[in-house]
């Protein structure tokens, strides 16, 4: 079937199905390709090798009832630790042949290191960046200032912020290489932008309102937030009021965790103004999504602003027709 077909995906689905049946709880499926992910601790640190190569055997059997053939040499195993010797993976074996072990590894478009840092995926994003704003910089003779806009938020910042959430995870320094440029864009164009940081923020608010309305899938589940409104009796003087969401954060957590999702979502939520919280309609969160985001991004604080300077201008025109005094409007 020609991919992007009607019937691929819903073949595609049916030819796999089968796999469930093989219970690999860490066996998950994406695209043409399927991924197992294991959790090593002190208790079955030294079985755990044993057990995934035992789950490669299931796949070998199964591939060969269902006359599926999976490319040995394309694949990968790579052990996610901060410690400096990790686990040694190097007796994995899948058809017969050495799973290679590796420092990086791609899944459906991004490309994750053994640290997590996500350094290696926005290098790679900046440097599509650079190249973009070289041709953005042709243009310029060409183009006004508005032109030059539409072609950077459609052409080049786009490219930059496929899945910027996963981006949340990197450190300042290298989230930094982003941001240079849309500095370079807007000295090039002549424009003004939302910072790259405000724009993650307003995609992780779109997240957690699907989350709240139960539009999660699978793993997504797992990071439900939970709303709870502050106790009166314990607030102080710089206690946060109003609906918020609880804090994961606990005196262990490692500095990594600071720049997650679990913990920058309690964060982002703090910017959002409270009216805007308490005016969803029914229980559907979504139905603020939008008004919640242009605040993050501050496109709120500025269509308010344009929408009173009209005000202003109607109300001069209405009393500049019955008399020939002028009122300046507060």
């Amino acid at each position: 079937m020609p991919q992007g077909g009607k019937w691929s995906a819903p073949l595609w689905d049916f030819d796999i199905a089968t796999l469930d049946e093989l219970e690999i709880e860490e066996l998950f499926a994406y695209a043409d390709d399927l991924g197992l992910i294991y959790e090593v601790d002190d208790e079955n640190r030294s079985y755990i090798v044993d057990h995934i190569n035992e789950d490669f055997a299931k796949l070998e059997k199964w591939a060969k009832e269902w006359n599926v053939t999976f490319a040995a040499d394309k694949t990968e195993a790579m052990v996610v630790s901060k410690r400096k010797a990790p686990i040694d993976i190097s007796a994995l074996r899948f058809k017969g042949e050495e799973v290679e072990q590796v420092k990086e590894i791609k899944l459906v478009g991004f490309t994750f290191d053994k640290k997590m840092t996500m350094e290696s995926m926005i290098a790679k994003a900046s440097k599509k960046g650079r190249a973009k704003i070289a041709a953005l910089y042709r243009l310029k003779p060409f183009l006004d200032s508005e032109n030059l806009e539409t072609m950077y938020k459609a052409f080049v910042r786009s490219s930059m912020e496929y899945g910027n959430l996963e981006y949340m995870a990197g450190a300042p320094t290298h989230l930094q290489k982003l941001d240079r440029i849309q500095i370079a864009a807007e000295k090039i164009g002549g424009f003004k932008l939302e910072s790259l940081e405000s724009r993650r923020d307003a995609s992780l608010i779109g997240l957690l309102f699907k989350l709240l309305d139960g539009d999660g899938r699978g793993e997504l589940d797992k990071f439900k937030p939970t709303i709870e409104e502050p106790n009166p009796a314990r607030q102080g003087r710089h206690t946060v009021t109003g609906l918020q969401i609880k804090d994961q954060t606990n005196t262990k957590s490692l500095l990594g965790f600071e720049r997650s999702i679990a913990r920058r979502a309690h964060r982002v939520w703090r910017k959002l103004p409270q009216e805007l919280l308490l005016s969803k309609k029914e229980d559907k969160w979504q139905s603020i999504t939008k008004e919640c985001q242009r605040a993050l991004t501050g496109k709120r604080s500025k269509q308010k602003h344009q929408n009173r300077t009209i005000k202003q201008s109607t109300q001069f025109e209405q009393n500049d027709q019955g008399t020939s005094k002028c009122y300046t409007l507060g």
